[in-house]
Order: C-alpha cells, then sequence, then structure tokens
C-alpha cells in the first residue's frame, strides 16, 4: 500500500517517461481502493496506457499481484512479450537504470530478469510470455524472490552499484 501520494505521483512518472520509449503500458495492482479511484480518475483525463486493478486476494503478496494483474491483460499475439513487475515503493530508481536494465535483459535472451544489489534481488522483475502459465498455476504463498530462485537457470540478474536506487519508501 502506498502511503504518500507525492512518493507515487514521483514513481508514476517515472514510468509514464518510460512507457514511451518501450511502446508499453502500465497496469496499476493494488488492494487500496481509494488510490485505484485516484488513478483511474487520471485515466479520465484521457490516459490511455494506464490501466487498474484491484487485488482481491487474501495473501496480497508480490506473487498475488502478479496474477491479479496477468488475470486481467489482454495478450496480443506479439514475437515476444514481456511483463515487468515493478512496486511504487522504489521513488529513487533511475531512468536510465530502468532503461538499460530492460535493453540489457532482452539482449540476454532469459526468461526472467531483476535487478540486484550485490546479488540480492531487489526488482523490478521482469519475465517473458513463457513464464506466464507458470506463475498462474503457483500458490499466492510462494513469494516473487522464491519464484526466481526456482528459475535461476534462466535468470538475469542486473546488477546495480548504488543501493540508493532500490531503497524502499516505507
Amino acid at each position: 500500500m502506498v502511503k504518500n501520494t507525492p512518493v507515487l505521483d514521483q514513481v508514476l512518472s517515472l514510468y509514464y517517461e518510460m512507457i514511451d520509449e518501450v511502446h508499453g503500458e502500465l497496469l496499476l495492482v493494488s488492494r487500496n481502493q481509494k488510490l485505484l479511484n485516484q488513478i483511474e480518475a487520471r485515466k479520465a483525463e484521457g490516459n490511455e496506457i494506464l490501466h487498474v486493478i484491484l487485488n482481491e486476494s487474501i495473501e496480497g503478496t508480490s506473487l498475488s499481484y502478479v496474477k491479479a494483474g496477468l488475470s486481467n491483460i489482454e495478450r496480443r499475439k506479439a514475437l515476444k512479450q514481456y511483463y515487468m513487475l515493478a512496486e511504487c515503493s522504489q521513488p529513487y530508481l533511475q531512468k536510465q537504470t530502468l532503461l538499460n536494465f530492460i535493453n540489457s535483459f532482452v539482449a540476454s535472451e532469459r526468461g526472467i530478469g531483476t535487478i540486484t544489489y550485490k546479488g540480492e534481488c531487489s526488482g523490478p522483475v521482469i519475465f517473458s510470455e513463457k513464464y506466464v502459465k507458470k506463475i498462474m498455476s503457483e500458490s499466492d504463498m510462494v513469494s516473487i524472490e522464491e519464484m526466481i530462485r526456482s528459475y535461476e537457470h534462466d535468470c538475469y540478474c542486473y546488477e546495480v552499484s548504488n543501493m540508493a536506487e532500490l531503497k524502499k519508501y516505507a
């Protein structure tokens, strides 16, 4: 749950800027209906790349958010399709870091990618279309980190040198 609207605004503006460069769409999944109503109001102002989904899972794990998003998107018939999970709690993440991560992940031809600091997964996480069925069949009690570890052989880790970028807003 995001507690501070200015932090959310900062994070969303980062993803809005980036979306134009990667030609994607932004899907916000939350358990906070008030927050989703605020985002929906922004969408009403003409933002066609923004979609909002209520996560109704009791567990509220990161995997439950991914599953809620995946079950509510329309998959396009594309040669390669990727999905990125990013929590709105990392306001210091830089646009160039995200773009470098995305580009190097795609070039790696791996199925899952994550940003790490000293080998520890911190997110965001990207996964390819081939993992959608596997993710949807996982228990909501499994964390995204556990899932990444189970497919370590197909995981690309993008190491950052500045821990401050991955600092989470409490």
